[in-house]
């Protein structure tokens, strides 16, 4: 009741702490050797979180254009974090495949409406695959008009300089 007060009941946070099998989201081989090439041989996992995107459901994170190095709108000359987000289900425009604003991690300011409208990206990837981007980029949930809920994971790691989210 409490998450559904806050509007956050559709995300789960640090699923680690609930079952061993999201470890393997963690390190994934593949996917960890994209990570380090983005940021460096050594990385942190910032956060873990699953993210269920229901049905015809109207949520925070579906309007909320964000970066995932939250309330920082700064631009720095090297990547500080990249995240991968670990498609369960399909992301596509029916379940809500996530949007972007390509660019936008270059630029400290959020950008206009009229930019948004001509630049914003709906991203498609099967279900199994990983997207993965700058954690600076502009991005939100897209709506899920479909019949299913689409879930996902994103793993967000950041250069040593910044601090985890995770106690371990």
């Amino acid at each position: 009741e409490r998450r559904a007060k806050a509007k956050d009941q559709n995300v789960v946070r640090m699923i680690l702490a609930y079952d061993d099998y999201f470890i393997k989201y963690v390190n994934h081989p593949v996917v960890m050797q994209y990570i380090r090439e983005m940021l460096g041989r050594k990385v942190s996992l910032s956060s873990q979180v699953g993210v269920l995107n229901h049905a015809s459901e109207t949520t925070v994170i579906s309007h909320v254009w964000h970066r995932d190095l939250q309330y920082q709108h700064f631009v720095c000359s090297k990547r500080l974090a990249a995240q991968a987000l670990f498609c369960i289900d399909a992301f596509t425009p029916e379940s809500g495949g996530t949007l972007v604003l390509p660019g936008s991690h270059k630029f400290a300011e959020f950008p206009s409406d009229k930019y948004i409208l001509k630049h914003q990206v709906q991203l498609s990837a099967p279900a199994g695959s990983a997207i993965l981007f700058d954690s600076m980029l502009y991005h939100r949930t897209g709506q899920n008009v479909g019949k299913k809920v689409r879930r996902g994971i994103n793993n967000v790691y950041t250069a040593p300089i910044i601090q985890q989210q995770i106690s371990y």
